[in-house]
């Protein structure tokens, strides 16, 4: 009704007043409108259709990913990363994903470890380096006055006629041992700076290309990829330097892969810090693919030295080791039994035995 109505208006404007032409005209408007309401009903039914397919059909709708979606989507189910942005519907695309993982998840963790172990060994001859440098430095100032010291001592060694100990071998052992606990923590140092220098890093370049991500969104995402949390609220979406972003996650995950190993060792220390040490004759030390305990071990070590059997089965596995902590510590000397002076007597020639030597 509308629709006439407003045909009529224009059609008015015309002053069409013959007879003959006011019933064609009549007939144009009636046929446009009726034209118009069956499109326009014809519409409205194919609407409410997809409308009431999509309600009551359970029918899930899939759509092709595209390649960069495909990438990410791998690298994350090898690295156990799993944004979850991106998933499989098809039973096909579920199956081939369990298989995947299988196959390449154990491959992707050892060469993980690999390049870990990789970037441990070039930071830690950085850090040896690094010390040695230091110490050297250190050293220069002080070499004047220890040659100074040990004229000294050897000027007092003559002028007294004494019997006078320089150096003491307890003494270098034991700054020998603290020099090494010093290079350890130094070492578990640098990695854990040089861990958390990585996410830093990376954070502003990612941050310089990533739409979606300002440097405080970079380093939620770095952190969240490179502990493999992976919550998925954040993924790369540039195309362009997407392979970049893998490859900096992948160093990233054998940098954290060092971080952790070193962390879990602390975290060790301090849950046995104070405990006594027992029962290390059955603890397990793994030699490739074979296993040996601490007491199968002593026991042929004892049989390849020829060395008396109870001997052997006598030793206090748990002193013994206990007292080879403190040697290491430097609290301990040496864990060698001095040896008495023992004298043949038949070999020793009395000065009243023999005239000669009156």
């Amino acid at each position: 009704m509308e629709c006439m109505i407003e045909m009529l208006k224009q059609r008015s404007n015309a002053k069409i007043c013959e007879e003959g032409r006011l019933d064609e005209l009549t007939d144009d408007i009636y046929n446009n409108c009726f034209q118009e309401q069956i499109y326009d009903d014809r519409n409205e039914n194919k609407v409410s259709q997809i409308t009431n397919d999509a309600s009551t059909n359970d029918v899930d709708e899939y759509f092709y990913w595209s390649l960069m979606d495909s990438i990410v989507f791998c690298f994350t189910v090898i690295t156990t990363i799993g944004y979850g942005n991106v998933a499989p519907k098809t039973m096909g695309g579920r199956l081939f994903v369990i298989g995947y993982g299988v196959l390449g998840i154990p491959f992707t963790m050892l060469a993980i470890a690999s390049l870990g172990k990789f970037l441990a060994g070039i930071l830690k001859e950085i850090t040896q380096f690094t010390a040695r440098f230091v110490r050297t430095i250190s050293c220069r100032n002080s070499v004047q006055k220890q040659l100074k010291e040990k004229e000294a001592l050897i000027s007092n060694l003559n002028n007294d006629n004494k019997t006078q100990k320089v150096l003491n071998d307890d003494d270098i052992e034991s700054e020998g041992s603290e020099e090494r606990k010093i290079e350890k923590w130094g070492e578990a140092l640098v990695l854990i700076v040089a861990f958390f220098i990585y996410i830093l890093i990376g954070s502003l370049v990612i941050a310089s290309y990533e739409p979606e991500m300002d440097f405080f969104g970079a380093i939620y995402f770095n952190f969240v990829s490179l502990t493999t949390i992976g919550l998925g609220d954040l993924v790369p979406k540039n195309e362009k330097y997407l392979v970049l972003t893998l490859i900096y996650s992948a160093v990233g995950l054998a940098l954290t892969t060092i971080a952790i190993e070193i962390a879990a060792e602390y975290l060790k220390m301090l849950h046995y810090f104070g405990r006594k040490i027992d029962n290390v004759a059955n603890v397990e030390i793994w030699f490739g693919g074979k296993k040996l305990t601490m007491k199968q071990l002593v026991r042929n070590l004892g049989d390849y030295f020829d060395l008396p059997i109870n001997e052997i089965a006598g030793l206090n596995l748990d002193e013994f080791v206990s007292a080879a902590i403190k040697v290491e510590a430097g609290e301990l000397g040496t864990l060698r039994v001095p040896q008495p002076l023992t004298l043949d007597i038949e070999s020793i020639i009395f000065v009243d035995a023999d005239e000669s030597y009156i």
